[in-house]
């Protein structure tokens, strides 16, 4: 699932300039957490030509966020959001060019951590009283970091390694996509429940590219002030 970068920036611009309109606003704080279904993604080592179609998977893993952010009158969001997510990888796969082998290797004490700091623009809907549901779009940066003991996976003949200790990181860009219901609690208090797709570039681990891509189901909270 790929998003052009395009669509997304054309999305926050139509929420932004019609909010800019309306003064009438309220400051607000949020804080989710939740869970974190990484699908099952693609990697690629551009120093290694012996294997090929390579993926991975990772555990069901959790997610927290805070956000900064105004509400307008009119029913239009925006925020500042700070969030991470972290997975377990329980396996990867390859094939192997020569022999046409497919391989898969469990491995253990591999770490997958994703923090993003994302614009958001929401659009909130009453559906009754207290209630409401609302669709979301962001746009920003996602940190990528592996972090992981010394170990290896073997594919055919073909044998790839990892180190403990190393620096796997980098920073791309990152959109998402999301939807959810509102109750106001109190005048100040709104509980949230969500939903949310996180896709990223593809990071790029030293020689190894990885696709990134999270289903993300939160709760949280919304103080306004």
């Amino acid at each position: 699932m790929r998003i052009t970068n395009g669509i997304m920036f054309s999305v926050l611009t139509i929420f932004g300039a019609t909010t800019v309109a309306h003064a009438d606003s309220d400051k607000y704080l949020s804080l989710k957490f939740g869970a974190s279904i990484v699908e099952d993604n693609g990697w690629s080592d551009s120093n290694n030509t012996t294997l090929s179609d390579g993926k991975y998977e990772a555990d069901f893993g959790h997610a927290v966020s805070g956000a900064i952010g105004m509400a307008f009158r009119d029913g239009y969001r925006l925020e500042f959001e700070v969030a991470n997510q972290i997975n377990d990888v329980e396996n990867v796969s390859a094939t192997e060019v020569s022999s046409g082998t497919r391989g898969t290797v469990s491995v253990s004490d591999v770490d997958a951590s994703v923090t993003t700091f994302l614009a958001n623009a929401y659009k909130d809907f009453n559906i009754a009283e207290k209630l409401s549901a609302y669709v979301s779009g962001g746009v920003g940066l996602a940190y990528g970091d592996l972090d992981g003991t010394t170990g290896s996976a073997t594919y055919g003949s073909t044998t790839v390694t990892w180190t403990d200790g190393s620096t796997y990181d980098d920073t791309v860009f990152a959109w998402q996509l999301g939807t959810g219901l509102g109750y106001d609690l109190t005048k100040e208090i709104t509980l949230d429940l969500g939903y949310r797709y996180l896709g990223t570039d593809d990071f790029s681990y030293k020689t190894v590219d990885v696709e990134y891509g999270s289903h993300n189901v939160t709760a949280g909270i919304r103080y306004s002030f």
